[in-house]
C-alpha cells in the first residue's frame, strides 16, 4: 500500500490549556484518538514538571 497510515511514535501526551473546557474536550478528543493523556496542566512550569517526574519513572522513552 504506497499511501497507507503509518505506525505513530507519538503515543502519550501531555496537554497544556488553561482553559478548563478546551483542555477537557482536547483530553477527550486524544483519548478517543488512542493516545495516552499522562497529564492536563495549565502552565509551561506544571508541564515540565510532569514530563521531568515521567522522564525519572519511565525508561522506555523514545530518543
Amino acid at each position: 500500500m504506497l499511501f497507507g497510515r503509518r505506525q505513530r511514535t507519538i503515543r502519550r501526551i501531555v496537554v497544556v490549556e488553561d482553559e478548563p473546557l478546551v483542555a477537557f474536550d482536547n483530553e477527550h478528543l486524544l483519548s478517543e484518538a488512542g493516545y495516552e493523556v499522562v497529564a492536563t496542566v495549565d502552565s509551561l512550569a506544571d508541564a515540565a514538571r510532569v514530563i521531568q517526574e515521567e522522564e525519572g519513572s519511565t525508561s522506555s522513552l523514545p530518543t
